[in-house]
């Protein structure tokens, strides 16, 4: 299975706009998606810092709780604004990249000065 950084910023979104004050509980349901792919990026994700995830015996589909990462806030944070996300995944596909968390938050940047009209090249 391939890391899908649109799911990931999904279930980030999810998990910061659930009602919960610490955490999210329960399984995470996004149109499109399996419990598969949505458990494999919780855990990918977690490997890198952004979530901190438990499951009561590891299998995604029962409930779990799962909260963001000071980190994973801060990366949200920065890819929550739809047209900042478009321009930064827009500018990665037109240099040939390829979308992950390091080359997305390299790139950041430079599609908000984009995104605010600012030059990037004075």
């Amino acid at each position: 299975m391939k890391l899908d950084l649109e799911l990931c910023r999904k279930i980030l979104k999810v998990i910061q706009e659930a009602d919960y004050e610490d955490y999210y509980e329960g399984a995470i349901e996004i149109p499109g998606y399996t419990q598969k792919e949505i458990f494999y990026q919780i855990q990918k994700m977690s490997e890198a810092g952004y979530v901190g995830y438990e499951a009561p015996t590891g299998h995604m589909d029962e409930c779990f709780s799962i909260d963001i990462s000071f980190k994973g806030h801060e990366f949200l944070n920065e890819m929550l604004n739809d047209n900042i996300w478009n321009a930064t995944t827009e500018l990665i596909k037109k240099k040939g990249g390829v979308l992950t968390f390091e080359i997305v938050k390299a790139f950041i940047p430079t599609a908000i000065k984009n995104v605010l009209g600012i030059d990037v090249n004075g």
